[in-house]
């Protein structure tokens, strides 16, 4: 994808001293990358419409992200991973960490209703669920996970690989796969999550 770099440097600690330049400059971006991003150069971004991309991120080889994508600080998204933003946004918050071959879907096909399903069929012919999806502080999926739309993972839960996530997870819930849905194993201890996350803030 070619396009135009900029280079912006930030005001430390008093952001009211920053140049009507940059943020005329900033206005204008497709997607921000933060101080200390390590995307490959083998991961692709395909149609970014806003994408924000946050301090300490690392993104791995051969993952796709396209769409309305904003990512946190020190997020890891390992390689294999999908994060399609075309029906919705997709915000990933700080501290989240996925395995690899991830997906993350903002629209799907509906597969009940009697519909036909490809990209050059019209719209009267088709059926498109479509919703935003929300990753909150801390949380973390196991390899292979696929999160459908309208959706909001909870603030420090996990999924174990494989777990299709269909519905709203909640704050520290550690969830699996079952059949179709996904089954409720027990709560982390978010509060201690907390207090990790407050005291690598204070050390950062």
């Amino acid at each position: 994808m070619l396009g135009t770099l900029y280079t912006i440097s930030t005001p430390i600690g008093n952001l009211s001293d920053i140049s009507f330049r940059s943020i005329e400059v900033l206005k204008k971006l497709d997607y921000l990358i933060c101080e200390d991003t390590r995307v490959s150069k083998k991961s692709v971004f395909h149609g970014i419409k806003e994408g924000v991309i946050g301090d300490s991120v690392r993104i791995d080889d051969f993952s796709t992200l396209k769409g309305d994508i904003k990512i946190g600080n020190h997020v890891h998204i390992s390689s294999f991973c999908s994060i399609s933003g075309t029906g919705g946004e997709i915000k990933i918050e700080d501290f989240c960490g996925m395995s690899t071959h991830c997906a993350f879907f903002t629209a799907i096909e509906d597969f009940i209703d009697p519909t036909l399903t490809s990209p050059s069929i019209n719209s009267e012919f088709s059926k498109t669920i479509s919703g935003d999806i929300k990753m909150e502080s801390a949380s973390k999926l196991g390899a292979s996970c696929i999160v459908l739309p309208n959706i909001t993972i909870g603030f420090g839960s996990s999924a174990s690989a494989n777990t299709i996530i269909s519905s709203d997870v909640k704050e520290g819930a550690i969830i699996g796969p079952k059949s179709r849905h996904f089954k409720t194993y027990g709560y982390r201890k978010v509060d201690g999550i907390k207090d990790l996350m407050h005291k690598f803030s204070k050390d950062d």
